[in-house]
């Protein structure tokens, strides 16, 4: 079904009405900037995950943006238990701000399952076509169902998407964070090396909470009977099962 983005399979231009929060967040602006003084215009190679492009302008997005449409490819889940043993935190979460970025993939390694550039001599110009535009949003913790994340903790969470050049780039299954109509979000979510999170799917990662109701935000493509959750009730029990089927192994 879905994870790891490869490369856009489709791109489309268009116009679309959208609007997302935006917010410096200090805390990232320094994130990794010695290692990155020359990623504004023709990136060099740098071993991170991921790389953040410091100089990126904070703004909001305009109705008017043209859109480009990314489609990418993640992992195949046949039902909710899958999900949740993938993550390594579940958390419900209070969205606080968010900012555009661009990633850059690290192409020093020589296995192609990791470097699919392997073998090839970029130049400075084609390595900066691989960077692909995304979002960090700032949330915080409001309550941990499973993981090592506690109340009040602020994390940082990595999306496809973003703004970038005056267009709006949009990976098809993914909502931005800051584009969802509450601010309170159930988040099942993987760390990346760099510490910052990732949604273990953009669709079945990412949850509407209102008290107890959780709902999907694109319930389009949650066709399969054993991927449904619909309250905080159900998912602390799958959670539970979960630790406790793991502890049994």
């Amino acid at each position: 079904m879905r994870n790891k983005i490869r490369r856009p399979l489709a791109m489309t231009f268009y116009g679309r009405k959208t609007l997302v929060k935006a917010a410096l967040l200090p805390a990232l602006a320094c994130l990794c900037v010695s290692a990155l003084s020359a990623c504004s215009s023709a990136p060099e190679p740098v071993i991170a995950d991921p790389v953040i492009d410091p100089d990126l302008p904070v703004v909001e997005i305009d109705p008017g943006l043209p859109v480009v449409e990314l489609v990418g490819d993640w992992p195949y889940f046949d039902g909710i238990d899958a999900v949740i043993a993938r993550s390594d935190a579940v958390v419900t979460a209070t969205f606080l701000s968010s900012t555009s970025t661009v990633i850059y993939p690290d192409t020093s390694g020589t296995d192609p399952e990791t470097n699919p550039q392997a073998g090839v001599d970029l130049s400075p110009e084609q390595y900066a076509r691989l960077g692909v535009t995304s979002t960090i949003s700032l949330v915080r913790i409001d309550s941990c169902l499973s993981g090592s994340l506690r109340e009040g903790d602020t994390i940082s969470i990595i999306q496809t998407g973003g703004i970038r050049d005056g267009v709006m780039y949009r990976e098809s299954s993914t909502t931005l964070l800051g584009e969802a109509p509450s601010p309170q979000l159930v988040l099942l979510l993987e760390q990346n090396l760099d510490g910052m999170y990732r949604t273990v799917d953009p669709v079945l990662g990412l949850l509407a909470k209102d008290g107890d109701a959780v709902s999907f935000f694109k319930p389009n493509l949650v066709d399969a009977a054993s991927l449904q959750i619909t309250s905080m009730s159900q998912l602390s029990a799958e959670v539970e099962q979960a630790s406790v089927g793991a502890t049994a192994d």
